[in-house]
């Protein structure tokens, strides 16, 4: 009679960390009864902690099927490539033994650091699962049920893991359970434990190195996920990219007060020129640590979030920055907040501060910040072409955008911005980073289409890594259209021109990083009344 196959949460030839605690689960499935004195034995050990006896099977009687768990040690004291070998056996019937042929891996830390594709989700008025397997989870306010989770595994030198138990757990408790979850084909809920009040899984990675899952938000669950990942008894605990917020993208009934601007009452709200402007947050009931403050305007959630640290000192004062870049000029304005507690998940909306954005912000790089790449490189309408680069602290002028007949680019006006990739030389992004945007600044005298003279707007990149056919170069390239660049013009007494300015944003190892300044001057007065056209 053909031996019967146990089931096991690890595969047979996985890649394990020196020094990895893990749970090993065992299934048993037979046609027959299986025996209440039942146990599963271990022999064949190498590299590798067994439990020091045989693991008793909790069997009721009559029953066909059982299912047993026991932790796991990697030896601390193996090298790189060690084998770890095991077996596993069961007198409970006729049960093929387990043979583990498996190997002693170091991990890159920063590998187990999982990439949250959406940060925010909002809540489903009904029932929310996958419409099928790979299905996407697009990005759009308002209508964002789903997110994907994950990061690949590789060891020190850059090489793929396979078959690692990852464990993935929450910062705050009680948020993961408030998701559904599902493998990273769509398929199979995974089931959530706890363990010591906070909710966690484990995953394995795939052949590929892949650790990767789904969250789906659910009918009136607010929730702050804050996701950790971990090799159990390896000090590596990696904090996600970013927490995932389950939170309506439309503000609900208001019972909290509107926000307060410094040095602003009612009416016309104008900069002194700085770029930002404080906010001060009343102290609300049952404040406390954790508590996560969102910003909406006009109804609609942004991207500004204030955890509240210190309750006395983040509510009551003018503690939080806003940019006035969330706003355009000559136009009307709602500012309000959502509160979500940190020990309930429980919602408050706050009612709304309303005013007219005047202007007055110089738009402008942050300098303050660690810059680790180099500036972008600025290429003429004619397109990516070494002859067409436009250097840094020179003119970009209304011939740097326009149209020339004998441009044969799909696009033919604008801009055309190279950000270089690179993994051998220095100040090159590294071909996995992913850039998120691309920012322009422009501080002129006058003219612009609103005719203020300033205007700052961030960009994304179009397509992945691309090739300069004729250098070789690899880049990932952003267009900045005419329209937006057109008609800026210098002092109309002293002739000074405006500045201009771009840099980028980018997400390496799941970290958010800046590149360089390119700094610039601008005067795209034209010379005709064919603004921007291909004509």
């Amino acid at each position: 009679m053909d031996k019967i196959p146990m089931k096991y949460s690890l595969e047979k030839n996985a890649d394990l960390i020196i020094g990895q605690v893990f749970t090993l689960k065992v299934t048993l499935v037979s046609d027959k009864s299986i025996p209440p004195i039942s146990t599963i034995s271990i022999s064949g050990v190498k590299n590798i902690i067994p439990p020091t006896s045989p693991v008793p099977l909790i069997v009721t009687n009559g029953e066909k099927s059982v299912e047993i768990s026991f932790s796991m040690t990697v030896k601390n004291n193996i090298q790189d490539g060690d084998p770890i070998k095991f077996q596993i056996d069961t007198n409970a019937g006729n049960f093929e033994s387990g043979i583990f042929k498996c190997t002693a891996r170091k991990i890159a830390p920063e590998s187990l650091i999982l990439t949250v594709d959406n940060e925010f989700l909002d809540l489903p008025t009904g029932p929310n699962e996958p419409p099928g397997a790979g299905s996407p989870c697009p990005s759009i306010q308002g209508s964002t049920y789903c997110t994907k989770v994950h990061t690949v595994l590789t060891d020190t030198n850059g090489k793929k893991l396979s078959g690692v138990p990852v464990l993935i757990s929450e910062n705050r408790t009680g948020n993961l359970g408030r998701f559904h979850i599902y493998d990273a084909k769509q398929k199979a809920i995974i089931k959530v434990e706890e363990a010591n009040g906070f909710d966690q899984m484990i995953i394995n990675s795939d052949p590929d190195g892949n650790v990767a899952f789904y969250l789906y938000s659910q009918e009136s669950l607010s929730a702050v996920l804050e996701l950790t990942s971990m090799i159990q008894g390896v000090d590596y605990v990696q904090n996600a990219t970013s927490p995932v917020y389950a939170i309506s993208s439309k503000t609900q009934s208001s019972t909290l007060r509107w926000p307060n601007i410094e040095d602003f009452w009612s009416g016309d709200l104008t900069s002194d020129g700085s770029p930002t402007f404080n906010v001060m947050i009343t102290k609300y009931d049952d404040a406390s640590h954790g508590d996560v403050i969102i910003f909406y305007v006009n109804g609609n959630r942004t991207e500004y979030i204030k955890r509240v640290g210190n309750v006395e000192k983040d509510l009551g004062s003018y503690s939080i920055q806003l940019p006035y870049s969330m706003f355009k000029i000559n136009k009307e304005y709602s500012l309000s907040y959502v509160v979500i507690l940190s020990d309930s998940g429980s919602i408050k909306s706050s009612f709304s501060t309303r005013f007219v954005y005047m202007g007055g912000a110089i738009p402008q790089p942050d300098k303050n910040i660690k810059r680790n790449y180099d500036p972008c490189v600025i290429h003429t309408s004619l397109g990516v072409i070494k002859d067409n680069i436009v250097p840094e602290n020179t003119y970009i002028n209304y011939d740097s955008i326009r149209s020339y007949s004998y441009n044969h680019n799909t696009l033919k006006t604008g801009l055309f911005i190279a950000i270089i990739v690179s993994d051998t030389n220095k100040g090159g992004l590294p071909s996995d980073a992913k850039v998120t945007k691309l920012t322009v600044y422009i501080n002129a005298p006058r003219g612009g289409a609103d005719g203020t003279g300033k205007f700052q707007k961030d960009y994304t990149p179009v397509g992945g890594i691309l090739t300069d056919p004729i250098s070789n170069t690899k880049y990932i390239g952003v267009h900045v259209p005419c329209s937006d660049l057109v008609k800026f013009a210098p002092d109309e007494e002293t002739g000074a021109p405006g500045n201009i300015s771009f840099d980028y944003e980018v997400l390496v190892d799941g970290k958010k990083e800046y590149g360089k300044i390119w700094q610039g001057v601008i005067d795209t007065r034209a010379s005709d009344n064919n603004f921007c056209t291909d004509n």
